[in-house]
């Protein structure tokens, strides 16, 4: 059997709204040949945002990638009832939403942190006797489902005008928003459902990271790396472009120094192994040439401050497992 000699990464995908997360990983396979691409938790066909995919070797991470804490942020209406407990299912109940403020509101989110056994509504996809719930849901039946452990770090209401609340929360792997949603309309007394969501962080990787999906399938294999190519060059080349233009205009800037400056700008944490060889490289490039090493760092993406030059961050499209 011959062996598999496609790319090894993860790839960071911003979700769009109707596909499916199996339609995504699918979309990806069919568009750059490869077979072994996998992702790491479901999103909703109506939900946006970080959808993480496993290419390769990566995809024995999976269930490490998949175990990790994740963020949200989405609107939940008051009043109504739905049978899925989102937008897409069918309106059960409909009731008046009493007089609230945002700061009522937020008080009563507050009941749902920390620990609580939730249990998962009947439009899922965890599987009874090897069928998927909402297959069953489809057909007008309701099984048992066992309640989970889940942990609810924080949910804050952020903004509240009638019928809407805009909200965001962190939470461990396996938590329904949706449950989260209902079991608010249940405590308030109207009802609800969610009406919009997307998923900004899991584990650590943020959205902002991520590549639209559209953009992801406009991009080509580069032949050389088996790395994705962008637009006609490679990842490593689109940095290397950045930080020499962002050099150059520091460097214009700080003739007051007196000798030469090696200089590192960009997000660094400091953990990451590829912060770490950045951060040592220009240690040593400081060293050889007798100069000032520096790093600057920053808590947006540097584009957005240094030069705008695309509204998306040029992070790498696939990240190796090396990084890992």
């Amino acid at each position: 059997m011959p062996k598999y000699t496609g790319p090894d990464g993860v790839l960071l995908v911003d979700k769009p709204s109707g596909p499916t997360s199996h339609d995504v990983v699918n979309a990806v396979r069919r568009h750059f040949g490869v077979k072994k691409v996998g992702h790491c938790g479901t999103l909703d066909p109506n939900a946006t945002g970080l959808l993480i995919l496993v290419l390769g070797k990566a995809t024995k991470l999976s269930d490490s990638l998949m175990g990790q804490d994740k963020v949200y942020e989405g609107v939940i209406t008051l009043g109504k009832e739905t049978s899925s407990f989102d937008i897409d299912g069918d309106i059960l109940s409909e009731t008046p939403v009493p007089p609230l403020s945002c700061e009522e509101l937020s008080t009563m989110a507050l009941d749902f942190k920390g620990d609580q056994m939730q249990t998962p509504p009947m439009v899922s996809a965890i599987k009874k006797d090897g069928v998927p719930l909402y297959k069953l849901a489809r057909k007008g039946i309701e099984v048992e489902r066992p309640p989970r452990l889940i942990h609810v770090y924080y949910f804050k209401i952020t903004q509240f005008q009638t019928p809407d609340c805009a909200f965001e929360i962190a939470c461990t792997k396996g938590t329904y928003i949706r449950s989260i949603a209902h079991d608010l309309g249940q405590k308030i007394g109207c009802g609800a459902h969610l009406k919009t969501l997307r998923r900004t962080v899991s584990g650590s990787f943020n959205v902002r990271k991520a590549y639209r999906l559209e953009r992801i399938l406009e991009m080509e294999m580069a032949r050389s790396d088996r790395s994705f190519d962008s637009l006609g060059s490679a990842p490593r080349k689109h940095l290397d472009r950045l930080m020499a233009m962002q050099f150059h205009r520091t460097f214009d800037r700080l003739p007051s120094l007196g000798r030469p400056v090696v200089c590192a700008i960009g997000m660094f944490d400091g953990f990451h192994l590829g912060h770490q060889k950045v951060i040592e490289k220009t240690l040593k490039l400081a060293q050889d040439h007798g100069a000032m090493a520096t790093v600057l760092t920053f808590q947006n993406h540097p584009e957005s401050i240094v030069g705008k030059a695309s509204p998306h961050p040029d992070s790498p499209v696939l990240h190796p497992l090396k990084d890992f």
